[in-house]
């Protein structure tokens, strides 16, 4: 990632209230740039965004509905990014079920609301942040490629099925604004406060000393930690901002995947714990096999993950290690911060910016 190039330039990014949002928000901060943003109010005292104390070092934020056109338009305005992350969503499998309503309103026209802003101000770039469960999950052995048919089949898939064809749309009427799609696998690291994803509800039962509720044991997911993914961000806004022609589409995940049940055995290790679990009731219905093609985003972007799975979830375990033993969230934040961007500078090291000319 180049430092050079976020310095003092003004992002935006939607949803930085939430979990990818709160880190996003700080790796662009820490690049230099001048973050600002949109999102709903956080009302979880545990949220990233609060423990960060987010709201004293941002150059501006508005608490808003992606659904309200004319508050988006008044912060785009008063704003004028060059840059758009757009992550605010209904960001869960469980919570889209929980209310489908809001799933598609919030994910369709919320997207939409969104990028129509973003390319009526002149945004020069936006990264619009779907999900890989948009592809029509055939329960294959196959990594899925971004040339895959896409299709949901549950509130959550299918409302970000069609927020991929708003973004299609959209790319095809941009004017000088340009649009990418990102669709990242399953997210993990520390300061995630949404109760129904695997690693919260397994630094709960650890901390707690509880038995583990797992709803899909045997399913496999291709988990990556938080500050990879938002990396493969950051770099395709990097060769955008160069003047290098993107696909519509990217995909970024790790190669391979591991189980529910797998991840969660080698997160208790980390910790010097021992597993114990039960099968949850399933409510609502996910597929057992998911894994990406991230080939497309190496040759283009230069991206593969830095940090393996078991690393991933090793460093996110070791994460609620450490506020439990009292370390503070601005504390945690800085230790992964520093040792993810010292991995960025070795890999970049041997990348040439003239090779994305």
């Amino acid at each position: 990632m180049d430092m050079n190039l976020w310095r003092g330039r003004k992002v935006l990014i939607t949803g930085h209230t939430g979990f990818k949002g709160s880190w996003l928000t700080q790796l662009l901060m820490k690049l230099g740039a001048d973050v600002y943003g949109f999102s709903l109010e956080d009302a979880r005292e545990q949220s990233l965004y609060k423990l960060s104390n987010l709201d004293l070092v941002l150059k501006g934020e508005c608490f808003g509905d992606i659904r309200d056109p004319e508050a988006l338009s008044l912060f785009f305005k008063r704003v004028n990014p060059e840059v758009v992350f757009h992550l605010a969503a209904i960001a869960t499998v469980q919570e889209a079920a929980d209310s489908p309503r809001d799933a598609i309103s919030t994910n369709v026209m919320g997207t939409f609301n969104v990028l129509n802003q973003a390319v009526s101000s002149g945004a020069r770039v936006v990264i619009a942040a779907t999900t890989d469960k948009v592809y029509k999950n055939r329960e294959w052995l196959w990594p899925y490629r971004e040339s895959e048919r896409l299709g949901g089949t549950e509130p959550y898939s299918a409302s970000k099925t069609a927020a991929e064809n708003v973004i299609t749309m959209m790319q095809l009427d941009s004017g000088d604004s340009v649009i990418t799609a990102v669709r990242a696998g399953n997210v993990i690291g520390g300061g995630d406060a949404h109760k129904s994803r695997l690693i919260p509800d397994l630094a709960d039962s650890w901390l707690n000393d509880q038995v583990v509720a797992l709803r899909m044991p045997f399913a496999t997911r291709p988990w990556q930690h938080v500050l990879d993914c938002l990396r493969g961000y950051v770099l395709t806004a990097e060769r955008s901002l160069l003047g290098v022609e993107l696909p519509p589409a990217l995909n970024f995940g790790p190669t391979g995947s591991m189980t529910v049940l797998e991840t969660s055995e080698t997160f208790f290790q980390a910790l010097g714990a021992k597993l114990s679990w039960t099968t949850s009731n399933l409510t609502g219905k996910e597929h057992y096999k998911l894994e990406l093609d991230s080939n497309l985003a190496l040759s283009v972007v230069g991206w593969k993950p830095l940090l393996s799975m078991h690393e991933a979830v090793t460093q996110s375990a070791r994460w609620y290690g450490g506020l439990a033993s009292g370390s503070s969230v601005t504390e945690l934040v800085a230790r992964d911060m520093d040792s993810f961007l010292r991995l960025d500078s070795l890999a970049d090291a041997s990348l040439e910016r003239s090779d994305y000319l």
